[in-house]
This record gives C-alpha cells, sequence and structure tokens, in this order.
C-alpha cells in the first residue's frame, strides 16, 4: 500500500487521535453516499489506516516509515542533480 494514510484521512501527521477517529467516521459517511458505489477495497484502506493511526505504536512505526521514505527521496533526487 502505497497510499499515505494521513491525506487519505485528510488529517494532519501531527493530529490528535480524537481528530483521527472524527476524520475517520467523515470520510466513511462520504464514501458511503457515494452514488457512483464505493468499492470495499477504499472502504477496507480507510479502515486500515484508522486501525494504523490509532494505535500509537503502529503509528509510530508508520512515521518512521514515511520519514525514512521522505530521505531516501530526498537523496535520489540530490543523486540524479
Amino acid at each position: 500500500m502505497n497510499r499515505n494514510y494521513y491525506e487519505l484521512l485528510q488529517v494532519d501527521p501531527n493530529a490528535e487521535p480524537e481528530q483521527i477517529d472524527s476524520a475517520y467516521r467523515a470520510r466513511v459517511l462520504k464514501l458511503q453516499g457515494k452514488h457512483d458505489g464505493v468499492s470495499s477495497e477504499e472502504l477496507k484502506l480507510v479502515g486500515w489506516a484508522h486501525k494504523m493511526l490509532m494505535d500509537p505504536e503502529k503509528r509510530a512505526q508508520y512515521d518512521l516509515k514515511l520519514k525514512k521514505e521522505s530521505f531516501e527521496r530526498a537523496l535520489e533526487e540530490k543523486r540524479l542533480q
């Protein structure tokens, strides 16, 4: 999964758990209200993002992964210059 969970739930990386929970509920309601239908995969991804960001240990691991990926992209860009 290459989607950024913070972007998926439309929350800041420094968001409090209450903000994440609220954003999750709003996102699910929005997806369920789509008239063209919503895939179960999309709902699963939103649920997974919520689960990851609500667990402090998993969130810390995810944040570390994001920082590592960002650092690696910056190194690659610098190398290509």
